[in-house]
């Protein structure tokens, strides 16, 4: 199997669907390996654009700058669950989850244009800010801020729908 493909094709979202789910994720996961080729996960809250992800983090020197420094191929993941349902009636273990989830493989690099690192900011307080903070249009810790930019090589996408059986639809009026 190659990176990046599904083996479930019955469950893969279109690029395009991958692509809105994407930009419209709360929160998601960035993979990278360091120097000796352990793993490391963190969560980020991030930003979709034009083709591209950014996220930001301190300027101090951790785990995610030396492990980029060393090896600029990330993986980034992000996933909405659903309701947890039942399906059969052989085994109680006959259970699923509905859910949306997106994986993502490219390059990162550290984006050092000021210009590029506040156009990041602005579209980041878009996304997460409540429109009624009035705040000024400042970044005094731009500098102490590192801003990554990865850029998409394969996105994937597939979401399992909620299906219940009939006998269980009571439990589930929302669906």
């Amino acid at each position: 199997m190659q990176r990046g493909e599904l083996r479930r094709k019955d469950r893969e979202m279109s690029s395009e669907e991958a692509w809105e789910f994407l930009e419209t994720a709360f929160s998601g996961s960035l993979g990278t390996v360091d120097a000796d080729g352990w793993p490391y996960v963190v969560p980020q809250l991030f930003v979709a654009h034009r083709g591209k992800v950014f996220f930001h983090n301190t300027a101090a020197k951790g785990h995610t700058r030396a492990n980029i420094d060393a090896n600029p191929r990330v993986c980034f993941e992000m996933d909405e669950p659903g309701f947890v349902f039942p399906y059969g009636d052989e085994a109680p273990c006959e259970t699923s989850v509905g859910f949306e989830s997106v994986v993502l493989f490219g390059t990162c690099r550290v984006v050092e244009e000021r210009e590029e690192k506040i156009a990041f900011f602005e579209r980041f307080m878009t996304k997460y800010s409540d429109p009624a903070w009035e705040r000024p249009n400042v970044w005094p810790l731009l500098d102490a801020t590192t801003v990554y930019e990865i850029t998409v090589e394969k996105i994937t996408g597939k979401r399992r729908p909620v299906v219940i059986a009939e006998k269980w639809k009571h439990m589930f009026p929302q669906q």
